[in-house]
């Protein structure tokens, strides 16, 4: 068996240059996912924003179940 020199380091670059390149791409897609992350769901809005979901107001209507999904059908919400 004849040992190739020449391609055993064009593998091995190849494999280091891949090495690197995963690396890179790990650390990169990190720092954006801890840039990324979402403010907390749950917080109570402050200022001129409105919390969506009230309990009072759906003790308060009297839709029915049909009507409701209707509703929601139609708006999309």
């Amino acid at each position: 068996m004849i040992f190739s020199f020449r391609k055993f380091r064009k593998r091995m670059k190849f494999a280091v240059q891949l090495l690197v390149f995963t690396i890179l791409i790990y650390y990169v897609l990190r720092a954006a996912t801890s840039w990324i992350v979402p403010m907390e769901r749950y917080k109570v809005p402050s200022g001129h924003f409105l919390k969506v979901f009230q309990q009072e107001a759906l003790a308060d209507q009297s839709q029915t179940l049909k009507e409701r999904i209707a509703m929601f059908y139609w708006f999309g919400e």
